[in-house]
């Protein structure tokens, strides 16, 4: 009893901290979106909280589990792919490349369910 008590808290905990930390981004992509430029920002993270997301999410929905790996983890990509658009919509000069980059990462997540 003990231990499920003990599991049930850190899930809850683990899931609070993943969310925090997908959130953490906001204010850094509306500080793009307002001033319409990406200085200071890297958009390799961005397109990776997609890329990592999505593969916990599979493998949330291979495992049977969804809450919380998957259910975090879905909100994980959904910012991901939101994040990526607003910063690739306000690149100025690499937006073919890093455009190419999340191609790339979206083909790697069907390749893992393929």
């Amino acid at each position: 009893m003990a231990s499920d008590t003990a599991e049930t808290t850190i899930n809850v905990l683990a899931t609070i901290a993943t969310a925090c930390i997908f959130f953490s981004m906001i204010p850094g992509m509306y500080n793009v979106h307002k001033k319409r430029s990406t200085a200071g920002v890297n958009f390799y993270p961005l397109a990776m909280m997609f890329g990592q997301s999505m593969g916990w999410l599979i493998y949330s929905l291979a495992d049977g589990s969804f809450f919380p790996v998957g259910a975090v983890n879905y909100l994980g990509a959904v910012l991901g792919v939101v994040f990526s658009a607003i910063f690739i919509l306000h690149e100025k000069d690499r937006r073919v490349r890093y455009s190419i980059f999340f191609c790339g990462v979206f083909a790697l997540v069907i390749a893992l369910l393929l």
